[in-house]
Order: C-alpha cells, then structure tokens, then sequence
C-alpha cells in the first residue's frame, strides 16, 4: 500500500462538510509523508472523514467516537488517480475553443445501457483538455466531447434558410466515433498519464424545434428546455462515483407569451423536451416532457402540453394461497423517473394492502421494492403486464388496475464457506449469486446479488428466488459499470451450480477466482 500526505477533515454526521459546506468541522489536519493523521479533541458521536490531496480520488469514511476512549487504527485507503488529455479539432485539424469534454462510463440499469458522467472539463483556447485529479483508475471510460453551448433564446431569430445558418458541431468520441457503440475505450492505471486523446468533431446543418407550450390544452408560456437524450442517464443510485449526466442544450428559459418557442442551432440527433409551469409547488406544478428526433429537416408544430401530477394507485399482495404469518409488515417502494424532470414517490405500503404513489408525470419511471427479512419480489405489474426489473411508462395502466407488487415467502438462502487452497478460511472475499435464468449481461445487472465472507470466511445470501444459481467467490474489486458486469457474465460457467428450492438453505464452499 502505498501511503501519501492528504488531508483528513472529521465532520459531525448529518452535516455534507467539504461536499456542501455545511455541517460541523471538528477539525482538519495534514497527514505526514508516511500518510498518519490525528484529529483531536473530539466528542462522543458518528463522525465522517474526509480525504482530499493532490493526486488521490476523494474518499470518505464513517467512524463513531465512544465516551471517554481513543478511536485507533481507522486506515482510509485512496486510490491514485490518472489523467487523460488531449486536443478537439475539426476536420481541419483546427482546434474547437472551449469544447466540453466529458469521462463517460457504461452502465446497465434495469435491463438497459446508460452512461454515467465520471468527470468533465473544458478545453483551453487551443483546443487542448486535460481531465485529472478525479479520474479513478481502473475504470473503463469513453471519452466525451460536445461543442460549447449557444446563447440560444427561446425563440431564436436564425434564418429560415438552412444555407444561411451556422453549422452546428456533432458530438464525438474518442477515436472519431458519433456513437458510444463505436467508441475506443480507454483503462487507466494509478497515476498513469493518458496522452494524445485526441477527438475530431464534424459539422453539420444546423436545424430548429418550433412549438407551442400548453398548460392543459391551452397555449400559455412555462419554463421551457431542450436536452440531447442520448446522453441522459438512469437516475435510478449506483454504487460508482460521480454523477448521472444530463447532456444540456440550452439553459432554463421561459416560451412567449402564447407559448411559442423556437430552438436552433441543433444537431440531427434525439433531443427530450421539457415544459414546467412558474409554480413554486412541486403538488400543483404542470408538466409535460416529449422525445423528438431531427433527422434532416427542422421540426414544426411540435405541442407540449402540460398537466398536473397524478396519483398512481397499487397493492402489495401474496403470491401464495396461505401466506406466512407476518404481522404488521410492509414494503418500502420507490418510484423513479427514468429521465431528469418528472417527480418521484417513496412510500412504505402494507403487506398485503394498498397505496397510492401521489405527484406522478406522464414519463418513463422505473420501481424498487425493499421488501422484509424473509420475503422476495416474485412480480411486478403495471396494467396488468408484468415489469419487474424494467421500466414503464406512465399513462399506460391506471385504468386497469395501477401497480402491483406480487412478493413470496418460499424464498431460500445460500450460505458460503471460501477457503484457499490450503484449507484456510479467506475473509472479505465477495460471493456472487447468479441466477441462471438471466438472459444477458444487461437482465444480470437487475437480479444479481452478493454477500462478502467474514472472518471465518463465511456469508449467507439475502433471500433469494427458489431457482438455479451460479455461485463463486473472488478477492477482486467490483463497481456496477458494465464492463465489470460484464467479466462477471463472462465468468458465470466458472461457478458452482446450486438448486436452490423452495424454503430451502443451500450449503457451498468455495474457492477464490480471479474474475476481473
């Protein structure tokens, strides 16, 4: 292990401290050359360390201070991080001034590809970038660049004619690819340098979205805004760093006073529209929100017609005929856009029972359920069309019969036992349980679990469906991008089969493979 001086800042806990500003700072110190801290004085609570330094991924961990006593041997590794840089240019090799670019990562999130924003930056006056300090290595990243933004009104003044407008710029990847699909990935190592990514942009036609903004059928103006869809993530949490990237046209901006607008300067390419009424309130705003696509024409008489939130009836019911006795139990549940802008629901429903998820849009949501100890989601209908695991959209189902959440309690569970080869229980090994009904790298995203061996090298799964599983152990380090998902799809024939049947309690042991 490498250690290195960083600095080491202890904030009470329910403040964000160096992430927001806020909350408690009961102190910050440098460490020494070997990497060694101590904070001091500090009273009894739950604390959170912050790490920053120069060279190192930001880092963070909890620690509770007892009354009266030291906290010792509280070790917070980091991680070196890389750099990429390079130069955007057209295809004259002149450089683009101030093009943003961006360290994209594949996801997969309920069955689907998304791209999540690692870090981004802003090239120079000579085209040159250089994406550092938060570039975690490792990683398999695209690179990302897209024009700088137009100062473009809501009703723009470009020439009718197409001749007469100024080109646009198309979003490119590294190595010249206006697709993720056809990009050149790039692989980091600590602290290594990547050099000479260089990213050539095409210009296009420039093309304009005309329309009117509606506030239920009738044309008034509302905040109005443009996103570039392809690059619109799952909002759904990950356990990744960074943030979900909203690739942004233009700025928030208000439609005419009939609700005209007209948006140029665009790309061919998909493009999601958002209308929002000037309400302060989240229960009374409108909404609407609509994917169009420009191909080679602009687009006209293009309606965005906004409407309350609605309310989203449901129920939580029993697959089975005679149920298990659970008193008093209920499932948390979590409704969530699939794209930026329409409102969300969390809620915790009775097990069995109904509920009512209240401020819901006409959009594309996606639903988690966390139901209790000893019970599993067996399904998950909207309208009566199973979609568990996907997405749905909203509008489509309330009539015949809203959601459903179907849970079991003839799920099993998996115990593990991983030791190396001489016999000797291997702690912090993580064991991956999948299930051998899954179809693809993306459907194995959505039904994967795992539990990590403790010091006798032992763990249990949580409950788990009664179906066959792939069952291994490694010492590798994991995150949910793609391509780790992928090495875990890849490796699946590596494990040991287990049928698991209904109520039942498997027994495995195991041996650490490397996977990654």
């Amino acid at each position: 292990m490498v250690k290195r001086k960083v600095s080491v800042t202890m904030v009470a806990n329910g403040g964000r401290g160096p992430v927001t500003g806020r909350g408690t700072d009961f102190g910050s110190v440098e460490t020494d050359a070997l990497g060694n801290y101590k904070v001091s004085p500090i009273p009894p609570g739950t604390y959170t360390l912050f790490v920053n330094g120069n060279e190192v991924i930001p880092a963070l961990v909890t620690v509770t201070v007892p009354p009266g006593k030291d906290v010792t041997g509280v070790d917070i590794s980091v991680q070196v991080a890389s750099s990429v840089s390079g130069t955007v240019m057209d295809r004259d090799k002149k450089p683009i001034l101030s093009a943003n670019v961006l360290l994209m990562q594949k996801l997969y999130r309920n069955g689907k590809v998304a791209y999540l924003d690692v870090t981004g930056t802003m090239g120079d006056l000579e085209g040159h970038y250089k994406l550092d300090r938060n570039v975690p290595p490792g990683g398999t990243y695209l690179v990302l660049t897209k024009a700088p933004l137009r100062a473009n009104p809501a009703i723009s003044d470009e020439p009718e004619e197409l001749d007469k407008r100024l080109p646009s710029l198309m979003p490119a990847y590294y190595m010249n690819s206006s697709f993720p699909e056809g990009a050149l990935s790039i692989t980091p190592r600590p602290g290594q340098q990547v050099e000479g990514v260089d990213i050539q942009i095409e210009r296009a036609k420039a093309y304009c979205v005309e329309g009117v903004t509606q506030s239920e059928g009738v044309p008034a103006a509302m905040y109005f805004d443009i996103y570039e869809s392809n690059f619109i993530s799952l909002q759904a949490p990950i356990s990744l760093p960074g943030r979900f990237y909203v690739a942004r046209f233009g700025g928030n901006r208000m439609t005419g006073s009939e609700g005209k607008f007209r948006i140029c300067g665009l790309h061919p390419g998909e493009y999601r529209l958002l209308a929002m009424s000037e309400s302060n309130s989240a229960s009374s705003k409108l909404f609407a929100a609509r994917s169009v696509s420009i191909a080679d024409r602009d687009l006209t008489k293009v309606e965005l017609n906004a409407m309350p939130g609605i309310s989203l009836p449901g129920e939580v019911v029993w697959n089975e005929a005679t149920p298990p006795n659970v008193a008093d139990a209920h499932v948390n549940v979590s409704i969530t856009p699939v794209q930026r802008g329409a409102g969300s629901a969390s809620l915790s429903a009775p097990l069995p029972g109904e509920f009512v998820a209240d401020g819901l849009r006409l959009d594309e949501y996606a639903v988690a359920v966390d139901p209790p100890a000893g019970i599993y989601v067996k399904d998950l209908t909207y309208g009566g069309i199973s979609m568990l695991n996907q997405t749905f959209q909203m509008g489509s189902g309330i009539g015949e019969g809203g959601l459903k959440v179907v849970v079991a309690g003839d799920g099993g569970t998996i115990s593990a036992k991983v030791a190396d080869s001489d016999g000797n229980p291997v702690p912090s090994a993580s064991v991956w349980f999948l299930p051998s009904s899954a179809k693809t790298a993306a459907e194995l995203e959505t039904v994967l679990g795992s539990c990590t061996t403790n010091a006798a090298g032992l763990c249990t799964s949580a409950t788990l469906r009664p179906v066959k599983y792939l069952v291994f152990a490694t010492m590798e380090h994991f995150t949910h991008s793609a391509a780790h998902i992928d090495r875990l799809w890849g490796a699946r024939l590596k494990g040991t089969e287990v049928e698991l049947g209904p109520k039942a309690s498997a027994q495995v042991s195991l041996s650490p493979i490397p996977v990654f």
